[in-house]
Formats: structure tokens, sequence, C-alpha cells
């Protein structure tokens, strides 16, 4: 028997991913076991997520064990890391003596088995790593597990040579030095420092570093303890587990290979990390009934692939209101019906604005929907996201174009991916503000205005573009993508392979 732990940051987009991987591992061969230790905020959610996809019960026997180690109703990401960290030595410590382990939040207690030969660790996660060092010593291997456009990834934390920042942590240290500071009280602004130079990142065109910031946002979720654990994590593991498709992002893989290759550290690229069943069964409107409805009306009235699904996801929202109305404006205008979901803490829907969008017949506002459903209705023709790799990923998984809008994060450079090197997107650039409105490298140094009039101009355009032979062309491409990610996992796919190949080493 071989005993995996994963354990994500508990953030839909880390944890859903990595739920898939597990129940790969499950199929790939009946002798491995796999904890997943999860945050209190996604625990049910996460569960449900396990039991649609597979017949294995989760019962105190199974193959796989979803627990939590603390028992919380608080829902925010950063306030339950310091206590899902602080509780983590005591856990791991059970697993490693092979003793049975309890959910703090259900109470159910899980059967004793073997100590774990492997442990996947979220980048954002680094204490955990040298907890698990600790305890198990070299008699366990660490992975990194991570979420996110590996180019992006290669940004934050690579050498400069693949066009990464360096040693992050040491230039920190160096500023907080020479200027008399702390380096926590200046970790952020280093991060989101520009001076205008080109940056080159595989697989991608040359930008201005100041391209990969956007959006000014007027409170920036703070980074740098998030980015010197991912640093601490990347430095100190043994490999790296991604789950980016080489279908969709096969240059910026092999550059992350060819980085962790300088440290004698491999990097497997397990993805897409879909629901097994992502290709194979119709989704539910998983009780969404007024989703389902709009979607079979607009059907109905348009015909298929006439509405678009619009999503910030759960937390990230535009800056400028004024722009997300004009979106709207343009919309129906152009008489495009749209799905808005508005799941962020940030939204802001105005009164006035969710009447126009009633009153318009064209559009329904959501703060959630069942985006597989959704995706893969015929109704659903088009995505305006911001670009996160999930949100791409479950797009060209469903064979759907997008419209990207990105924001921050990995999200300007998955933008970039799918809009230039893929060809299955546009990008918009008038949505810009703040540094962002710089000159724009791949197009020849033009600036956005920064005006809601050319934001109003530049979504009419996009949607006809969408309508038209340029759209048409993108959706054939997506569709060709979404063939395939499905054959990366038959059985000499490359999902399949890099799978095998991450396994082969630990299962005993």
């Amino acid at each position: 028997m071989s005993h995996f732990v994963l354990a994500p940051l508990p953030a839909w987009g880390h944890v859903r991913p990595l739920t898939q991987l597990a129940l790969r591992l499950l199929d790939f061969n009946e002798k491995i076991v796999v904890t997943i230790f999860i945050g209190p905020n996604l625990l049910a959610k996460t569960r449900a997520e396990i039991s649609a996809n597979t017949t294995i019960p989760l019962e105190h026997n199974s193959r796989i064990r979803i627990l939590t180690t603390i028992d919380s109703t608080e829902q925010d990401v950063f306030k339950l890391l310091g206590s899902l960290v602080g509780s983590y030595p005591e856990a791991y410590k059970t697993l490693h003596e092979a003793k049975e382990i309890t959910c703090a939040t259900t109470g159910m207690t899980y059967n004793a088995v073997k100590a774990p030969v492997a442990v996947l660790l979220d980048f954002f996660l680094g204490p955990m790593l040298f907890a698990t060092r600790a305890i198990a010593g070299e008699s366990v291997r660490i992975f990194t597990w991570a979420t996110g456009a590996p180019a992006a990834i290669t940004r934050i934390w690579g050498p400069e040579h693949l066009g990464g920042l360096g040693d992050f942590e040491a230039k920190v240290e160096e500023e907080a030095r020479r200027t008399g500071t702390v380096a926590a009280d200046i970790g952020d602004m280093i991060y989101r420092r520009t001076s205008g130079a080109i940056v080159k990142l595989p697989g991608l065109p040359a930008v201005y570093d100041y391209e990969l910031f956007p959006q000014e946002l007027a409170s920036p979720p703070s980074m740098y303890q998030l980015l010197l654990s991912g640093h601490t994590v990347f430095k100190n593991c043994d490999g790296v587990v991604m789950s980016s498709s080489y279908v969709l992002e096969g240059k910026a893989l092999e550059g992350m290979k060819k980085w962790w290759a300088e440290d004698g550290k491999e990097v497997y690229g397990i993805g897409p990390l879909l629901p097994r069943t992502y290709w194979d069964t119709l989704p539910t409107d998983e009780g969404a009934t007024d989703v389902r409805n709009f979607l079979e009306e607009m059907l109905g009235k348009y015909g298929k692939q006439s509405v678009i699904l619009v999503s910030f996801g759960s937390f990230f929202w535009p800056p400028v209101q004024e722009y997300v109305e004009e979106l709207i404006i343009g919309l129906i205008d152009k008489k495009f019906p749209f799905i808005f979901c508005h799941a962020s803490p940030f939204a802001i829907i105005p009164p006035a604005l969710s009447n126009i969008i009633n009153s318009s017949g064209l559009g329904i506002l959501s703060s959630w929907v069942p985006q597989q459903y959704v995706l893969n209705h015929p109704a659903t023709g088009w995505f305006l996201t911001h670009g996160g790799q999930g949100s791409v990923t479950e797009s060209l998984g469903s064979g759907i174009p997008l419209i990207c809008w990105p924001i921050e994060a990995d999200q300007p450079i998955a933008s970039l991916q799918a809009a230039q090197s893929l060809r299955v997107a546009f990008e918009l650039v008038e949505v810009r503000n703040g540094q962002g409105l710089g000159p724009i490298h791949r197009l020849g140094g033009r600036k956005p205005e920064g005006t809601r009039a050319a934001v109003g101009r530049e979504i009419r355009e996009v949607i006809d573009a969408a309508r038209g032979e340029v759209g048409q062309e993108m959706r054939r491409k997506a569709e060709a993508i979404k063939a395939q990610m499905q054959k990366s996992w038959d059985e000499e796919g490359v999902a399949a392979k890099e799978l095998a190949a991450f396994v082969e080493k630990l299962v005993l």
C-alpha cells in the first residue's frame, strides 16, 4: 500500500483540481490510499465533488479520506491559514505513526494505514513543508502542488534568464537592509515594482513588465507572505506537480522543467485535471433552475452558441465600476444574451443596473452558477472571464472560446496564452487602468485610451468579431483543443504518461 497526503490552500481553484488528481491516483493503482487535508470552509463541497466522480464510499475504511484538522465556520481563506498551518504537525504525526485519524469537523475516524510515502503541499503552505520534514525526515518525498499558469509561476519564482524575477526573497531582504525597513512592509512593493523592462517568458510573446499588472486595484491583496511561502516550498521540495496541461501550456511547462532541472528536480504537468466525466456525462444544473430556464429560453429565441457567460471568479472584480456597466450596456445594445455571475465579495451591482438587466430580457444575474453545466449547454457560445487558469481550462475543455479581462495574479499571463499563443480568445485592453495604460508591446506600442467611451467601443467591436469569421475560427480551434485535452488522458496520452511517471517511483 502507498499512502499519498494532499494539502491544498483552502480555495476552490486550488482544491478542485487536486481532488481530481486524487481520483486519478486511485484509478491508477488499487494499492494507493489518499488522505486530503481540507479547510473546513470547503469540506462539504470537496466531499460532494468526490462523490459525484467516484463510486468509492467516503467511509472510515475508504481509500480516500477527506478530513479537517480544525473545526471552524470561518470562510475567509486567509483567516483560516494560521489555524490550518498550526494544527497540521500533530495531524501529520498521527499519519506518520500509522495511527487512525479523526476529522475535526465531522468526527469521522478513519482506519490506520501505512505511513505516507509522498506529500503534496500547496506552494502557499510553506511552514507545512518544514513540519513534515521534521517529523518524517527523508522517509517521505515532498512535492509542491502548483496551480496557476506555469509561465506566471516562472515569472514570480523563476530565474532571470527564463524571464523570472530571480531570488525574490534575497531581493526583498537586500532592499530592507538598504532602506532600513521591514521586509514584510516592502515585499508587495517589490513584487509590483515595474520599470518598463521587456519580459520574455517561455511560450509567450514579449510584454513590458507593467503589462503583467493591467489593473490598479484600490486595495490590492497582500502577496508577500504567500510569495515567500512559494519561494520556500519550491526551494526545499523534492519535485513539482502542476495542474497544467501540455495541450494548453506545453512550452511553458518545458520552461518549468528546464528551470528545475538545474536543481535536479522533476516537474510533472498532470493536467487537465477536470472531472473524469467532463466529456462523457451531461452535467446537471445543480438546482439552478433560473439559469437552466434562461438558457433554454435563449436557445429557443436565438439559437445555439448565442449566450455568453460572464464571470470574474469568486474573488476578483474590475476596479473601474463604469467599465462593468459599459460591458452590460454593450451586451444589451448588441442583443447578446448573457449570464452574469457576480460571486466576488467586492462585486457591485447597483439597483439601477440590476433593473436594466432584468428589464432587458437578455440577461440574468446570479451570485453563483453551475459553470460546468453552463459551459456545456448548447445555448452557450462564449465565456468572458478574468482569465485565471482554471476558467480557461474549463472553457476550452468545453470547446468554448473566450473574451479575457485579466486583473491580477496569473490572469494576465493565462489570458496572453489564450489570446496570442492558442488564438482562442480576445483580450480586452481598453479596460486597463493605472500603469496598465502604458504602451502595449505586442501592439507596436499603442496605448489604451483609458476612457469609458473606448471601453464601450472595444466591447462592441469584439462582439461583432466574435459573431464573425474571426470568432468562428476561434471556435474551431477551441473545439480542436477540447479533443486534444480529452485524448491527453488516453492510455498513451501526455497527461496519463505524466501521471505514470510521477507515481511509478512512489508505489510500493
